[in-house]
């Protein structure tokens, strides 16, 4: 994840990256890769970690793609489809190249970006398209008075919440104090209610 705001620690653009026990409590229920999919997009890539995991978990490169706001050379490969600029006016690689995505997104403080970024990854990708963003647990509360996100939530209910029972350290230094979960879309199904489940974490070595 590149952060600008809301997680930054001074530079212009800090990289907080996401262990890989944290991709691990993912697909404890969500089933990555899907029969149907084409390739999985980790937006706000960073240096690679998400993908990183994925592909250490079975996912062939060739079923991965990547987004940062910054070029990534060392994760330049032939079978990888890379985007290098801003995730908000990224139209795609062409019709029916991405059948899903999955972020550890900026926060942007009150530039909302962290919610712009969910919207366009549902957007991006098809009806039944599995959107998973991790997210502290009081993003969901926080953004009503200046960005309506609580009402947008209510109209676009995640159908998973993938809760963990530790703290992620995103800079290796210690945690941030918050608590993290994975909310997870799958675009066109909106329950009334999200369904809940605690991910049993434990460091992958």
């Amino acid at each position: 994840m590149s952060s600008t705001t809301g997680q930054s620690t001074g530079g212009e653009l800090d990289i907080f990256e996401t262990p890989a026990w944290c991709v691990d409590a993912l697909l404890q229920y969500v089933p990555f890769p899907r029969p149907r999919g084409e390739r999985i997009l980790d937006v706000g890539c960073g240096a690679g970690a998400i993908l990183t995991r994925l592909h250490e978990k079975g996912i062939p490169l060739n079923h991965i793609a990547a987004t940062d706001i910054r070029p990534q050379p060392h994760l330049q490969h032939p079978d990888l489809l890379t985007y290098w600029g801003d995730f908000l006016w990224f139209e795609g690689f062409g019709n029916g190249y991405i059948s899903d995505a999955i972020a550890n997104p900026p926060y942007g403080g009150r530039a909302n970006t962290a919610m712009k970024f969910v919207q366009r990854m549902l957007f991006l990708v098809p009806t039944g398209g599995l959107v998973c963003v991790l997210l502290r647990q009081g993003w969901k509360a926080g953004g009503e008075v200046r960005h309506g996100r609580s009402t947008w939530l209510r109209a676009h209910m995640p159908y998973l919440i993938v809760g963990m029972d530790r703290r992620p350290s995103f800079d290796g230094k210690g945690t941030d104090s918050s608590e993290y979960e994975w909310l997870c879309w799958e675009k066109g199904n909106y329950p009334e209610r999200s369904e809940y489940v605690l991910a049993s974490c434990r460091e992958t070595p």
